[in-house]
């Protein structure tokens, strides 16, 4: 079997589109990009080509178009160590609900993650406020032997990327 090509490591697949299952970590975080078109037009391409993953200890190896089914593979460097992690796209939005735009996907845990969940990643235009968010919303807890043993830290790793990757999609629209 090809890395990344098993099936999901949780239950609950498509859980991001609304409640997140209970008992597992929950994380959301969001950053105001910006006002206007030009910068929700920038926020989607930024999003759709991954910039959220520019980061100095990830690594993207696989990282197609975001669309349903399509594999995702990164590779992380936690203490000098690289851990290789596949995901795949569970689903793409792309909608209007009134007067607030939202663009974005969701992608799941699959064959050997070092944690098992669902992490969702959009952009929104709320066009009364002109106002334009990227938001990360996800359910995890650990799937490997070395993430259940770090307890506490694993957290705090997921919440440096969540930081981290908040402020490179901010510094790959504004740039």
């Amino acid at each position: 079997m090809a890395f990344g090509r098993g099936a999901f490591t949780y239950p609950d697949v498509g859980a991001t589109r609304g409640t997140p299952p209970k008992g597992w970590s929950i994380d959301r975080a969001s950053v105001v990009l910006g006002h206007g078109s030009s910068t929700w037009n920038a926020a989607i391409h930024a999003l759709d080509t991954w910039r959220m993953f520019d980061l100095d200890w990830v690594e993207l190896r696989e990282a197609p178009h975001p669309e349903p089914g399509a594999t995702v593979v990164y590779g992380a460097r936690v203490f000098g160590v690289w851990a290789v992690n596949a995901c795949r796209i569970v689903y793409v939005e792309d909608e209007r609900q009134g007067s607030v735009w939202h663009h974005g996907f969701a992608y799941g845990t699959v064959g050997p993650h070092t944690l098992s969940g669902e992490e969702r990643f959009r952009v929104s235009w709320n066009q009364d406020t002109d106002e334009v968010v990227f938001e990360i919303f996800q359910f995890s807890r650990p799937h490997h032997l070395l993430t259940k043993a770090l307890g506490p830290l694993t957290r705090l790793i997921q919440h440096r990327f969540i930081t981290q990757a908040l402020r490179a999609l901010q510094a790959a629209v504004t740039s």
